[in-house]
């Protein structure tokens, strides 16, 4: 599905994920340690990403990322999502009135 508003490459698949693996993800984003340095609450995974560059961090060896992550990235990769499975996550916790940051390159 592509909606002609949303940002070029973005890409919707509707229920990618059911009530009890959407819900076992959540708990463990809801279980992990969130950084604060930015006007809201995130956390990185495999490669870091430098919000006042606007890039990834190339000075901090990248993690490979956690056991309950991997088997997301596999699928991801199997199903054609990407041609290789993704090796970073960021995770952003929106509260309430908070917008989005669309970055055009």
């Amino acid at each position: 599905m592509r909606d002609e508003a949303w940002p070029q490459g973005l890409h919707y698949v509707s229920d990618y994920l059911d009530v009890t693996g959407g819900g076992a993800l959540l708990a463990q984003v809801d279980a992990a340690e969130w950084s604060t340095t930015i006007s809201r609450r995130v956390q990185h995974y495999g490669l870091e990403y430098d919000y006042r560059r606007a890039a990834m961090r190339e000075d901090v060896e990248p993690e490979p990322l956690p056991g309950w992550l991997a088997p997301l990235a596999s699928r991801l990769e199997r199903e054609g999502h990407f041609a290789r499975a993704p090796d970073q996550v960021i995770v952003n916790e929106y509260e309430q009135g908070q917008g989005l940051s669309l970055i055009h390159i």
